[in-house]
């Protein structure tokens, strides 16, 4: 849900709190506790601008750091790929560093990705 973290309104830092966010910090709560053989690879994640700075999304990088993904943060606007629809999005692609370290094409994604160690 993007309502709890949208910048049209002044209570973002209490995003946490919201019912709204509930099943987003569920999500957390299930990859922080996921065994190394169940993770998934790939993680994609879209959210309303403004995500980023949210707890939520503090949260979501921490469970992430946990594990070892490599992870990117972007804006998109659909319009952008062709798309008619200009509202921007966050997005946050992560994947595990061992898939990485494996792929033909490692260098390119760790030019691309990071992994985060100063939350």
């Amino acid at each position: 849900p993007c309502q709890p973290h949208t910048r049209q309104h002044d209570k973002q830092d209490r995003d946490m709190l919201d019912p709204r966010s509930q099943s987003f910090l569920h999500l957390c709560k299930v990859l922080k506790e996921m065994s190394r053989d169940k993770l998934p690879k790939i993680l994609l994640m879209e959210n309303v601008v403004g995500f980023e700075a949210s707890s939520s999304c503090f949260n979501w990088r921490k469970a992430l750091q946990q594990h070892n993904y490599c992870v990117a943060h972007f804006h998109l606007n659909p319009t952008q790929v062709g798309l008619p629809n200009d509202r921007p999005r966050y997005f946050c692609m992560a994947i595990l560093k061992e898939v990485i370290l494996k792929s033909d094409c490692r260098d390119e994604l760790l030019k691309w990705l990071s992994i985060e160690t100063d939350l």
